[in-house]
């Protein structure tokens, strides 16, 4: 049945328009704002965590609305009881601002169905902010069984977007590590002849099923994945300066010499592999942590 339901999502034609237009003004707003707004988006990225930054807010406002919705069931006219309910909305409320905005950074660079199913996430969290914001109106004007029923199903749209985020993180992948269980080369194997290699021009070579990117640099031969970390961006198609590879589909940056990151909007290192040279080939395998 859920299935069905985001196959339904993704044959919304409007999605697509209204998913554009806010993509576009992402952008721009980032743009717009030069290094600082380079440094927010890497921020809100998780950049600097290791770590997609969006799952761990996210769970602020989720877990602050389930206590809500308990208290809510037990209270039985007790004040402080739901004066506690209360306070738990407000600080859900206040928890989705940076949630949403770390979501919103990561869903820009989305494309095709994972974008539609992504912005219907985003809807539908926002409809449950303005449902609970207005229970929390009316819980304060001393309406308090309307405002449950509309807590009530405020909690319920949560509930149907958290669905939608899982499905972007299991079955697209979003925020997720795109190189994270590569475990392939283990021993050395040959992948191409070092004659073949000149100096600062990356090359995309294939071993054991696992594409990677090879460049020379100062005299050294370096290889990472050739798979962004971030999602899925040939990196040997990036333009390669000072010993820093540019994914050419959303920007980050790395290091050749360790993967190690350079700038966003990744979270996560690109694998690195060791390089030698037998016998005129290069041989790579998989780099020791």
């Amino acid at each position: 049945m859920f299935k069905k339901l985001v196959d339904a999502i993704d044959r919304q034609a409007w999605l697509d328009s209204l998913g554009d237009a806010i993509q576009q003004s992402i952008g721009k707003a980032f743009q717009s704002s030069g290094r600082i707004g380079k440094e927010t988006q890497n921020l809100l990225n998780g950049t600097w965590l290791g770590h997609a930054l969006h799952p761990a807010l996210s769970d602020v406002p989720i877990g602050a609305w389930t206590t809500s919705i308990f208290l809510d069931m037990v209270e039985n006219g007790d004040h402080s009881l739901a004066k506690a309910s209360d306070r738990a909305i407000l600080l859900g409320l206040l928890a989705s601002v940076p949630a949403s905005l770390s979501g919103l950074t990561d869903w820009q660079h989305l494309i095709d169905k994972p974008k539609r199913v992504g912005l219907m996430h985003g809807l539908l969290n926002l409809s449950s902010t303005a449902l609970y914001s207005l229970s929390l109106v009316l819980r304060s004007q001393g309406h308090r069984g309307a405002g449950k029923l509309l807590s009530t199903v405020g909690y319920a749209t949560v509930i149907a977007s958290s669905y939608l985020g899982g499905e972007l993180v299991m079955e697209y992948h979003s925020g997720v590590n795109w190189v994270g269980t590569l475990e392939e080369p283990k021993d050395f194997k040959p992948v191409i002849e070092e004659s073949k290699l000149e100096d600062n021009t990356p090359v995309c070579v294939t071993v054991d099923s696992v594409p990677l990117m090879l460049v020379r640099w100062q005299g050294n031969i370096y290889a990472l994945a050739n798979t962004c970390p971030h999602l899925g961006g040939p990196l040997c198609e990036g333009e390669f300066d000072s010993g820093i590879i540019t994914c050419p589909w959303h920007g980050s940056k790395f290091d050749v010499t360790d993967g190690s990151i350079i700038d966003g909007p990744t979270a996560y290192p690109a694998k690195r592999f060791q390089t030698r040279i037998s016998n005129g080939q290069v041989e790579v395998r998989l780099a020791e942590i």
